[in-house]
């Protein structure tokens, strides 16, 4: 008890620090009660309707020339094998004589020891002059032996004479057969120099063809001859571009031997592909052959190349499934940076089509698109008739004043309400 006692003075103290806090709690709870009960009522707003923005482009119907890209390789339209003519020796090359030199026409590629060439052209002519002065001589021999033949043909027309008349002499027993058989010998003599003489004449007259026939050979011989000695020195036949060269100074060729390929600079094609249902439209419609392209190649943006459709290929590549067309591309010379191999685009207008407008893809949503009356959409069916990079081109019945929204939004629909933006 009487610990009890010495503890409860301790026990009230507690109680008393406790106390406080709890006073002020209560307090503060009543204070926030009675401020709930006196607050005024609060009504929520309703709703607003929201608005969304949106891009248009006027609905405008106009004829739309499309232009379609494709990609093509770069070809070459002229090109040459540079093969040795003759065989020797190359004495000299030109400096450009190299793979992706440039040469102009006319320029010396290569030239080939002429020595022994310029030897047999002297030979060659000098047979000729042989064989000429040879007809000469035979023209002469034949002249001689046409004369001397004429002149034995009048001896036998006198021969003749004679021994008629001798004849009629004996007859009359006024001469002795002797005089008869020398009149007949005589005759007979020159009537073999007629025969022997007519027969010399046409021997010559065949020696001459034949002579005549080896100066053609002769001729000929020596025209090879200056031939093989102009074939010794190989010039461009036009501006281009070497490859594929393997002359050098001091190397010995042989005929026909392959030196280089040369490559006509202002002969370039392009080929490339066109699917076959746009090459049936394209075709149909306007037709390809002379229709103008434009060209672009990656190793120089900067300049477009112009050039036009020259032919089609002949047969359709199965594996590819389409056409590929040949472009002869316009204005080029040995400055093009442009060489055979270059993969670029090519533009190619496609078909026309007539009261129609381009959009993008975005602007249809399952075969309509929307226009703006009264900050409200409204739906349009259209039909689309191709399809260019990321435009569609559609056609469809719109009012001057329409306007086709471009953009797409969450639950786009008709009756929408939007804001056009500035």
């Amino acid at each position: 008890m009487r610990l009890l006692k010495k503890l409860s003075p301790i026990f009230e103290a507690r109680n008393a620090k406790k106390a406080v806090p709890l006073s002020v709690l209560g307090f503060a709870l009543l204070i926030a009660w009675i401020f709930k009960l006196t607050q005024p009522g609060i009504k929520p707003a309703p709703p607003s309707e929201r608005a969304w923005p949106v891009s248009v482009i006027p609905a405008t119907l106009t004829k739309i020339v499309p232009t379609r890209k494709y990609y093509g390789t770069i070809i070459p339209a002229g090109e040459i094998e540079i093969r040795a003519e003759v065989t020797g020796r190359i004495l000299e090359v030109n400096k450009n004589f190299l793979d992706g030199g440039k040469v102009n026409k006319g320029a010396l590629l290569f030239r080939i020891d002429p020595f022994s060439f310029l030897t047999r052209l002297g030979e060659r002519d000098a047979e000729l002059v042989e064989a000429k002065e040879r007809l000469a001589e035979l023209r002469i021999e034949q002249s001689s032996s046409k004369s001397l033949l004429a002149q034995n043909k009048e001896q036998l027309a006198i021969r003749k004479r004679e021994l008629t008349r001798r004849e009629k002499l004996f007859r009359r027993n006024t001469i002795p057969e002797k005089s008869l058989d020398e009149a007949r010998l005589l005759l007979n003599d020159t009537q073999q120099r007629v025969t022997t003489g007519s027969r010399d004449v046409k021997k010559l007259g065949a020696n001459i063809k034949r002579q005549i026939a080896a100066i053609t050979r002769g001729e000929l011989a020596v025209e090879t001859a200056k031939r093989d000695l102009s074939d010794t020195t190989h010039n461009a036949p036009f501006d281009g571009f070497l490859t594929d060269v393997s002359a050098a100074e001091g190397r010995y060729v042989i005929k026909g031997e392959k030196l280089a390929r040369l490559i006509q600079a202002d002969k370039l094609e392009v080929k490339f592909q066109l699917g076959t249902s746009q090459f049936g439209q394209i075709f149909d419609d306007q037709g390809l052959i002379g229709k103008p392209i434009k060209i672009k190649w990656r190793g120089n943006q900067r300049v477009v190349y112009e050039g036009i459709v020259s032919r089609i290929e002949s047969v359709i590549d199965a594996s590819k499934g389409g056409v590929s067309l040949f472009a002869q591309i316009n204005d080029l010379d040995l400055r093009t940076k442009l060489r055979a191999g270059a993969f670029v685009e090519v533009f190619l207008e496609g078909q026309a089509f007539q009261s129609v407008i381009k959009i993008p893809e975005t602007a249809v949503h399952d075969g309509f698109v929307y226009t703006v009356s009264n900050e409200r959409l409204k739906r349009h069916p259209v039909k689309i008739k191709a399809l260019i990079d990321d435009k569609l081109i559609i056609s469809g019945t719109f009012s001057p004043e329409d306007q086709i929204v471009t953009n797409t939004f969450n639950g786009i629909g008709p009756g929408i309400k939007v804001t056009v933006r500035k």
